[in-house]
C-alpha cells in the first residue's frame, strides 16, 4: 500500500516539479517553453493549458513587436516625405530669386542642378544610400547655393574610400551644411569655410560637420543637445523652425536607437555637428535581410 501510494505521489510531484521549473524559466525571460509530454490525467489539463498560454504570449509579443516595426516604418516614411518638400521649396525659392534678379544664365543652372538634386527623391524607394551618394548629392546641393552666394560657401570632403561605402539614411547631410549657412553667415555672400570629415571605426560612423561661421552660443547649444536627446521641438542655431536637424536626427534614432543621433560639440570659432551612427556596409545588410 505504501509503495502504492508513494508511486502515485511520484507521478503527481514530477511533472508539478517540471512545471514549476518551466515556469521560472519564463520568468526569467525564456518564452515559449511547452511540455512535449502531457500526462493523460487532471495534471494534464493543466499543462495543456500553460503549453497554450506560452505560446499565446510568444504570438502576443511577435504580433506587438511586428506592429511596432510596422509603426516605426511608418514614422520614417513620414519624416522622409516631410523633408523632401523641405528641399524643393529651398531650391525653388532660390530659382525664384534669380528669376528676380534676371540672372537667366545661373536660372538654367540651377534647373539642370536641381535636376540632379531631385533625382535621388524621386528615383529610389531605398531611404538608404552610400555615403558617397549623399555626398555627390550634396555637392549639388552647395552648387546651388554658390549661385546665389557668388561662391562664398567654400566646401572640403575628407572621406575615405572604405568609410564612403557605408549606408547612410538619404538627405541627412543637406540640413546640416544648410544650418551652417544660416548660422554662420552674419550677411548674404560673407564667405563661409564648411569642412565635412567622417570615418568608420570600431562598427561605429562618425560624420563631423564644421564650419568657420559665427558658432552658437553655449546655452543654445545645451539646450539644442538635450532636445536632441528628449526629441523635443526647437528652433535651429540660426533661428529657423528647425525642421531639417530635428528630422534628421528623429530618423537616424528611429532607424538606430536613441544612442545615436546629431551632437552639437563647443568650440573656439564656428559649428559643429556630429552624427554617429552604425557603420553598416551594403553587401553585410544584403546578407542579413536574405
Amino acid at each position: 500500500m505504501f509503495a502504492l501510494s508513494y508511486l502515485w505521489l511520484r507521478k503527481i510531484m514530477n511533472p508539478l516539479q517540471v512545471l514549476s521549473g518551466k515556469m521560472k524559466d519564463m520568468s526569467r525571460g525564456e518564452l515559449g517553453v511547452t511540455f512535449d509530454r502531457v500526462p493523460d490525467n487532471e495534471l494534464g489539463t493543466v499543462i495543456r493549458r500553460f503549453n497554450e498560454m506560452s505560446l499565446s504570449i510568444v504570438e502576443l509579443i511577435d504580433k506587438n513587436n511586428s506592429m511596432q516595426e510596422q509603426k516605426r516604418e511608418t514614422e520614417i516614411e513620414s519624416l522622409q516625405y516631410q523633408i523632401n518638400p523641405h528641399f524643393l521649396y529651398n531650391t525653388l525659392n532660390m530659382v525664384r530669386w534669380m528669376a528676380n534678379m534676371k540672372k537667366t544664365d545661373d536660372i538654367e543652372r540651377s534647373i539642370v542642378a536641381l535636376g540632379n538634386l531631385l533625382r535621388p527623391v524621386f528615383s529610389s524607394k531605398d531611404p538608404m544610400c552610400e555615403l558617397r551618394d549623399e555626398l555627390a548629392y550634396l555637392t549639388h546641393y552647395i552648387g546651388i547655393i554658390n549661385m546665389r552666394f557668388n561662391d562664398s560657401v567654400l566646401f572640403d570632403i575628407d572621406v575615405d574610400e572604405t568609410t564612403a561605402s557605408c549606408l547612410v539614411p538619404r538627405f541627412i547631410l543637406q540640413p546640416l551644411v544648410e544650418n551652417s549657412i544660416a548660422s554662420g553667415q552674419r550677411e548674404e555672400e560673407q564667405e563661409i569655410f564648411i569642412s565635412i570629415h567622417a570615418k568608420s571605426d570600431d562598427g561605429e560612423l562618425r560624420i563631423v560637420v564644421s564650419d568657420s561661421g559665427t558658432g552658437v552660443p553655449q546655452n543654445l547649444l545645451e539646450e539644442l543637445n538635450r532636445r536632441f536627446e528628449t526629441g523635443e521641438a526647437y528652433e535651429s542655431a540660426g533661428g529657423g523652425s528647425g525642421i531639417g536637424l530635428r528630422n534628421v536626427n528623429k530618423r537616424i534614432r528611429l532607424y538606430f536607437g536613441d544612442q545615436y543621433g546629431l551632437r552639437f560639440v563647443p568650440r573656439d570659432k564656428g559649428a559643429e555637428v556630429v552624427v554617429r551612427m552604425p557603420s553598416l556596409q551594403a553587401d553585410k545588410r544584403d546578407q542579413e535581410q536574405q
